[in-house]
């Protein structure tokens, strides 16, 4: 048997980790701080909605929404790169990931409310939404979310 050359490892070393990266579990990215059930996030991909092609498409029609409040929000006005949730459970606290943190520009909350915080763990309330959208946040509150709570029939607090 022959020496393997150090190019030949070095090329399978890095296929072997781009095996390992591909097949690594995801995670949602707002993660509930409360105990409950995490939401569960309803994914549909469509050409044209982000130019990475990384965020779902809110206008589809295929997608289940579940029966908690649905929560959608997005990085830039009038709904352009945005990550959506098929359902908020009821009266949780959700801290936004590192992705989402600070960087809320419009949003749309419908089947109940939503108040949303300036910092993590739902403290310092900023707004809250009840079956409402805002194609862009004023400058008070843009890019500012941390975290939010929903309720399906009041406003939580």
């Amino acid at each position: 048997m022959e020496p393997v050359s150090t190019l030949t490892f070095l090329f399978l070393f890095f296929l072997s980790l781009f095996k390992v990266a591909i097949a690594a579990p995801t995670t949602p990215d707002v993660q509930p701080i409360a105990t409950g059930p995490s939401p569960d996030p309803s994914f549909s991909f469509s050409a044209g909605v982000a130019v990475d092609g990384l965020y779902p498409d809110k206008t589809s029609s295929n997608t289940a929404w579940g029966n908690g409040v649905k929560l959608h929000y997005c990085k830039h006005p009038d709904w352009v790169k945005c990550l959506k949730y098929a359902s908020a459970n009821e009266n949780i606290c959700y801290n936004m990931d590192w992705m989402w943190n600070d960087s809320v520009t419009s949003y749309e909350v419908n089947d109940g409310c939503c108040v949303f915080f300036e910092n993590f763990n739902c403290q310092k309330p900023m707004f809250s939404a009840f079956n409402r959208k805002h194609g862009k946040i004023g400058p008070w509150h843009n890019d500012m979310m941390s975290s939010y709570r929903c309720a399906k029939h009041y406003c939580p607090e």
